[in-house]
């Protein structure tokens, strides 16, 4: 007995119910294990969800570590300046200054600094111009007190940095965020087509052409003040309105055929009227849009009234002067006949004066005395002389009044045998001849031929008391045409007298010291003239000199 209650003793005690609380124990102890049981599975399940969570977390920490390296490396990359900057404020709460959190590197481009020597710098501190300069600062604190983003452009100039940007900042936590852009040459872009805008309207409205621009509807676009001055309105009354308003009603069918027709060929359109006494000249031209559409009709008007009475008055001057031109020809004609047929016919009485005086003189010299025979011999001289001068002269008549013969003329040919020539005449003579090569032209051959003859010939005379002559033939430039000269060191001449150095006839020196009928110039000057070129001359007494002539 004692054995068996000591045993159920233990039972019930190992059961974990007190001694003696009856004698059915195993109830409470099967709750019991029931409620682990649920207990266990329920701490499974906790912990099932709190692994979910767990993940889920990871996940989450992980895909906000992309998302920021992501934000990292497109703020990087970014054209865009982009800063964070958390307030500072004083114990007060008011904002007194930013510091930087975030700097990309274009912003520290922008701001002449490394993004980390500016983090967690004062924006003040390293950029008081914000405040000192500009309203940047105000701007940011009100960003920050009323939380509305801030869309915006500014010059800045100040801590080396001038140019325009374009701010847009937006509030983020206690701070701000900044996406800034330099539009500098943006501005000098825009800058400089309002200038070529204002220029061009300028331009436009300083014309004495009336332009109207209007749409396909026939209203006015655009107008300058000569239309507008033209019409009798302002330009800003004409906008707006309806361009056949503007001009007579007889004439607003025509006009509108006519841009028709240009809105139909795509091509321009001239055409002039008369009102008022007023001639006008138009032109009707297509406007395209960039596609290539027609979009607009662009219309300019001239009064051409002064330039029509002026071009009537030049026709009737052309009239005048190709009338004036003919009686001219016929006179010169008639002249040169006449200076012909006189020198001809004085030549056959001179030469009867002189066979008579020459006959005289072989026949009756002895029975004439010292007197007589030296007036015979200057009636026989002063023959001589006149036919000379009627032989000039109807050389100067030939050579000056018929057709040139133009050809690619060689003057430094010529004129070696011109200096042939003048060596053969006067053989004891020592002269230095300086001669270009290739010196060419385009000309009469026959007339540059006399014309260079009568300049050596000149030469050659008046070096004739020179010891040591010298005769150069050349070229030089000027103005960008070729000169040529033809340069002595002979006697020369005083230039007070140049004006008339080209006369027929004329002489500065006298027939004793330097023989010579004074004509050589006079031809050689005409020649030149006939070439549409210039002969002038340079020199001063004893110094000899120098002939100039273009071509």
């Amino acid at each position: 007995m004692k054995t068996a209650k000591k045993k159920k003793i233990r039972s019930s005690h190992e059961s974990g119910n007190p001694a003696g609380a009856g004698e059915t124990p195993e109830r409470p102890l099967e709750a019991s294990a029931k409620d682990l049981k649920r207990l266990t599975h329920a701490l499974g399940l906790h912990r099932l969800e709190l692994e979910k969570q767990n993940e889920e977390l990871r996940r989450a920490e992980e895909a906000l570590r992309r998302s920021e390296e992501r934000f990292r490396v497109a703020q990087e990359l970014s054209l865009d300046a982009f800063t964070i900057l958390d307030a500072v404020r004083d114990e007060r709460g008011a904002i007194v200054d930013f510091r930087w959190v975030y700097v990309n590197p274009k912003a520290g481009q922008i701001l002449h600094r490394s993004p980390d020597e500016l983090t967690g710098q004062r924006l003040l501190a390293v950029l008081p111009g914000n405040k000192a300069s500009s309203d940047l600062f105000d701007r940011y604190v009100h960003v920050v007190e009323t939380g509305k983003p801030h869309d915006y452009e500014l010059h800045y100039q100040a801590e080396g940095i001038d140019g325009w940007f374009r701010n847009m900042t937006v509030k983020i936590g206690d701070g701000i965020a900044i996406y800034f852009n330099d539009i500098t040459e943006r501005k000098r872009t825009e800058e400089a087509l309002r200038e070529s805008e204002l220029k061009l309207s300028a331009l436009i409205n300083a014309a004495d052409e009336s332009i109207l621009l209007f749409g396909l509807d026939g209203t006015v676009l655009s107008a300058n003040t000569t239309a507008a001055r033209r019409i009798g309105m302002s330009v800003d009354e004409i906008l707006g309105r309806k361009a056949a308003d503007l001009i007579p009603a007889s004439l607003a069918i025509s006009r509108q055929k006519m841009v028709n027709e240009v809105i139909r060929t795509r091509k321009p359109v001239y055409f002039e009227d008369e009102r008022a006494e007023i001639i006008f000249e138009h032109s009707i031209y297509p406007v395209q849009d960039k596609t290539g559409a027609i979009s607009a009709i662009a219309i300019f008007s001239r009064d051409i009234t002064e330039r029509r009475r002026a071009e009537e008055e030049l026709r009737t001057t052309h009239a005048k002067l190709a009338q004036h031109a003919y009686e001219l020809a016929t006179v010169n004609r008639e002249l040169e006949s006449f200076s012909y047929t006189v020198s001809h016919d004085l030549k056959a009485p001179l030469r009867s004066i002189d066979g008579f005086a020459r006959a005289l003189q072989e026949e009756y010299a002895d029975n004439l005395d010292a007197t007589g025979r030296d007036y015979l011999l200057r009636v026989i001289s002063a023959c001589r002389r006149m036919n000379q001068l009627i032989e000039a002269m109807l050389n100067m008549a030939r050579l000056t009044s018929g057709e040139l013969n133009e050809k690619t003329v060689d003057l430094s040919s010529l004129a070696m045998i011109i200096v042939h020539d003048l060596r053969k005449q006067q053989p004891d003579r020592q002269v230095e001849f300086i001669i270009a090569d290739k010196l060419k032209v385009n000309g009469d051959g026959t007339m540059l031929q006399v014309l260079l003859e009568n300049l050596f010939h000149n030469a050659w005379k008046f070096t004739g008391r020179q010891a040591g002559a010298r005769i150069e033939f050349g070229s030089v430039t000027m103005d960008d045409r070729t000169v040529f000269f033809v340069r002595d060191n002979g006697a020369g001449f005083d230039m007070r007298y140049a004006d008339t150095l080209f006369m027929p006839f004329n002489r500065f020196h006298a027939a004793s010291e330097f023989p010579g009928i004074g004509i050589g110039l006079a031809i050689a000057h005409r020649i030149v003239r006939r070439h549409n070129g210039r002969l002038w001359a340079e020199s001063a007494p004893e110094q000899g000199a120098t002939f100039f002539f273009t071509l």
